[in-house]
């Protein structure tokens, strides 16, 4: 049984997905592939996960792995990736962004829909 559920919000002119559950080394490149085969670049200008509701681990050498199978996984087709956090966290997301963009994944992480949608749709 999967431990997370993915659910397609809109896909207009980026794929907005929730993602629900818990994420664990043992599941994090199948999350990663099921999110990937979502994806459409030539019909999305980006990916914004929100991620408010999907228990993702804080350890610094899990968040260094995870953005290593990310990369595996093909995560740096998307032209850009914003992940959605509940604020509190901001220390160890800017490792999980630094640890994702050196593997040219171009990731960012906000704490609102709305800022993350801002940038995923800005064209510079």
């Amino acid at each position: 049984m999967c431990s997370w559920e993915i659910t397609v919000v809109s896909d207009l002119d980026y794929l907005h997905l929730k993602v629900f559950g818990k994420s664990h080394s043992e599941n994090y490149s199948a999350i990663a592939k099921e999110i990937l085969s979502l994806f459409d670049k030539r019909l999305h200008k980006g990916l914004l996960l929100d991620l408010r509701d999907f228990e993702i681990p804080d350890d610094l050498g899990e968040i260094f792995f995870n953005a290593l199978r990310a990369h595996k996984a093909g995560a740096t087709q998307f032209p850009k990736w914003a992940a959605v956090r509940h604020p509190g966290g901001e220390e160890v997301d800017c490792f999980r962004e630094l640890c994702h963009q050196n593997r040219a994944i171009n990731v960012r992480v906000f704490y609102s829909v709305e800022d993350a949608r801002e940038w995923i749709l800005d064209q510079e």
